[in-house]
């Protein structure tokens, strides 16, 4: 009885120690897996990251963008001197304006005193006198591109330079005048006055009849 007891506490034990062999070299097996694994995973993990790097192209350092805007300051003196230039842009506009309104006035005023500028009505008293007039000189030639005029003088001794005489035509009023400029050997030059023939181009004929005006 005790020997059947002893065998089979023999074999119990011989059994529950087979069991702990297998558990723990199981453990034992599956802990070095495990860490294998987790050592392959890591090299993986490295020859991944590795590829990568190589694969793709390195960044090249790019400077950040410059602000060029400007600062609000000079901004608001931008627009004072655009709206500065833009008002004496104006300014000389309007002087422009009326400085050719001006002239335009200017040339209406002088083409109305032409108009204007004839000659006043001759009584027949200073007709008379017109008339009666002694001839100074008379008028030898006349060219008109230069204007000068060439005298002959019917009376020497009482023309002098400088004289203003006065031209008549067929015993009528006076025409014109012309001025004195130089005399020589009986014969003078005289100059045309082109306002003194009323606004009219200076017409001056051979034969006409210097005289002192009246």
């Amino acid at each position: 009885m005790n020997n059947i007891r002893f065998l089979v506490c023999t074999i119990f034990t011989i059994l529950v120690a087979i069991l702990v062999y297998f558990y723990v070299s199981t453990d034992t097996n599956s802990s070095q897996a495990d860490d294998r694994s987790i050592e392959q995973l890591n090299r993986d993990l490295a020859d991944a990251h590795l590829n990568k790097d190589i694969s793709e192209p390195v960044a090249l350092f790019t400077p950040a963008p410059i602000d060029l805007s400007p600062e609000p300051d000079l901004v608001k003196q931008l627009s004072l001197e655009e709206e500065t230039a833009l008002a004496e842009a104006d300014i000389k506009r309007q002087a422009d304006a009326l400085e050719q309104e001006t002239l335009a006035a200017e040339k209406a005023k002088i083409d109305a005193e032409i108009a204007a500028n004839q000659p006043e009505p001759i009584s027949d008293a200073r007709l008379k006198l017109i008339q009666q007039a002694l001839v100074m000189a008379t008028v030898k030639h006349y060219d008109e591109p230069s204007r000068i005029t060439l005298l002959e003088l019917a009376r020497p001794e009482n023309v002098v330079n400088g004289q203003i005489l006065g031209i008549r035509r067929n015993q009528s009023g006076i025409i014109g005048r012309v001025k004195i400029a130089r005399i020589q050997n009986g014969q003078a030059f005289a100059d045309p006055i082109a306002e003194s023939f009323f606004g009219k181009p200076v017409e001056i004929r051979e034969g006409d009849e210097l005289i002192v005006i009246p």
